[in-house]
Parts: C-alpha cells; structure tokens; sequence
C-alpha cells in the first residue's frame, strides 16, 4: 500500500510526470488552433473565389448571348469591336459589384465571351487572408460561348404546321401586315409538290397522340391529326392574343385527310392575333383580310388564324440546331 500511494503521489506531482504532459497538450492545442484558423481563412477565401466566378460565369454568358443575338440580326461579318460596348454593359449589369472586363471573340456564328476580375484598376480579386494562407491575391476568369443559328428540332408551341408558301417573301413579308391564313384544305399556293398535286397553303393541325408536348424535326414527314380539328383547344385561351408561336413549316404534303403527311422544311414565328376554331372558339376574328380570297368570303364558319409571321429570335431550351433561318426563326444558345 505505501508503494501504490507512492506511485500515486508523483502522478499528481506539480513537478513531476502529470506537468509535463499538462504543457504538451496545451502547446498541441494551440498549434491545432493556428490550423483550424488558417483553414477557417483558407475557406473564406476560396468561398471568395467561387464566388466571384460564378458573378463572371453571370457575365460570360449575358455577354455572349447578348453579342450572339445583335449578330444574327445583322448581315455578316460580325465584327466583335462593333459589339464591344454592348458586351461591356452586359457584363458589368450581371456582376454583383458591378466590375468585370470582358473579351469578344466572333467566328463561325458562335461568340466566345472571357470575363475576368476588375478590382481597383487590378485584374486580381484580393483576398482578406492572404497574409494567412500565403495567398494574396488570385486571378479568376470565366468563358461562354453563344451561337446563332436555325432552329432543326423541337416542341412547337402549337400543334400545327404552316405552309412554306405563306411565308413567300415577295407576297407575305416577314412583320407585315395581319392577314387570316386558313386551314390548308382551303387555300392553295402557286406551284406543284414533288407529289404531283397543288402545294396546299394554309395550315394543318398536327397528329398529338393524345399530348399536347410534340417534338417535331426538319425533313419529318408529320403526320396530320386523324380528325381535322383544333387537338389542343385549352392551348388558345384570350390570354394568347398578341403572343408569338414558334411553328414548324412544311414545304410538301402527301396523302389526303386523315393520311396526309406534312413535310417540316424549317421553323417560323407567327404573331397571334385571333382565331375561329368554330362554334366557342372564335376571337378576334375579322370579316376577311386575306388577300388571296374576295373581301366578304371570309366568315365566322371558316376555320383559320389572324396574324402574321415576324422575325424574331428565340432563347428556348429543348431545341436543337442546324436547321435554316429562312422562314424567320432564328436561335440563340449557350454552347459552353
């Protein structure tokens, strides 16, 4: 018993064993302090970072969509010092301190957008902790790139497809006037399809296999809806009047009826401005302004659309590209 309590005593001595394990640790708890500070520190900083990417990747992409749509509203070359103010304002109204600086880059339809840090005159982002982590001062930059183009494949925002012939530039211009375009069984266009018969103009209603979410494509033969009537009649609410639809155009028919097939040549952009869909489905729809009919044949029974066609750019998603702009449609997207 007197060697245990022995023992026992220099455990608990202040100058023996017990003190100098008592310092170890504290010494130990202060460098793990040192650590967890420097990595506290380390992910501000890095949280700064990230940050500050994401406000340049902001105004990488509005810069480059921006840039993408002037150009493809105007002939080519596509010069990117013309667009060089439009890019700079872009850039800097989509960063959240308001400073970036942005380099244009154009070719081959597709505008490539680099932003980077403005800080202070500096292209450097400063960081609070740099005299902690070793690391001052970084260096961040973000890259986007648009591209314009014809629209090949995606969902209409109707289920029906115009004629190519309503679209002739030299009898129905893009943004002209409004005029009504009937259902395609009665009106015609100048000229013979590949199928031998007269091109129909107007338009036809869609095959939707009982959905309203079409996906149609360039050279698809679609199929026309088995009934001839409006499939999706919830899709025309007054609400739609004056809202654009982008539809695909056909530019050759076969079969008749319930087994005609519509061939999709492209994609255009038609105005709305009324309808008549028959008894309960008829807005805003005029006497008759159709110039290929007698004023006073149209009438409240004729099935048909008020509007016109417009050239006009679109940012949808679920499109794809490669397809012509010739009917007035045109893409813009983010490829990178």
């Amino acid at each position: 018993m007197r060697w245990l309590k022995s023992v026992a005593d220099r455990a608990i001595s202040p100058h023996g064993q017990g003190a100098s394990e008592t310092g170890a640790v504290t010494v130990l708890t202060a460098l793990l302090m040192v650590a967890m500070l420097v990595m506290v520190a380390l992910v501000v900083d890095v949280g700064m970072v990230y940050s500050e990417k994401g406000q340049l990747q902001n105004a990488a992409d509005s810069a480059a969509l921006a840039v993408a749509g002037e150009c493809s509203k105007n002939p080519p070359p596509c010069a990117a010092s013309t667009w060089q103010t439009t890019a700079n304002t872009l850039a800097n109204q989509n960063s959240s301190d308001g400073q970036s600086t942005v380099e244009i880059e154009i070719a081959d339809s597709v505008v490539t957008a680099t932003t980077s840090t403005l800080n202070n005159g500096g292209d450097s982002l400063s960081l609070p902790f740099g005299s902690w982590t070793g690391l001052s001062s970084a260096k961040v930059e973000a890259v986007a790139q648009a591209a314009w183009g014809g629209i090949f494949s995606g969902p209409p925002t109707l289920p029906l497809t115009f004629g190519n012939c309503e679209l002739n530039p030299d009898k129905y211009p893009l943004d002209g006037p409004d005029r009504t375009i009937l259902l395609h069984s009665k009106s015609k266009c100048s000229g013979i399809t590949s199928s031998g018969i007269n091109m129909p103009g107007g338009f036809g209603w869609l095959a939707t296999n009982g959905t309203c979410n079409l996906i149609i494509s360039v050279d698809q033969w679609a199929a026309n809806d088995p009934g001839g009537n409006n499939p999706c009649p919830d899709l025309f609410t007054p609400s739609l009047v004056g809202q654009t639809a982008l539809v695909p155009i056909f530019g050759d028919v076969t079969g008749t009826g319930a087994g005609a097939q519509y061939k999709i040549v492209g994609w255009g952009v038609f105005l709305v401005k009324g309808w008549s869909f028959g008894a309960g489905l008829v807005v805003n729809w005029p006497a008759c302004v159709n110039p290929d009919k007698a004023a006073g044949l149209c009438s409240p029974s004729d099935t048909g659309l008020y509007g016109h066609f417009v050239k006009q750019l679109t940012y949808e998603e679920g499109l794809t590209y490669g397809g012509t702009t010739e009917y007035g449609a045109t893409a813009v997207h983010l490829i990178k």
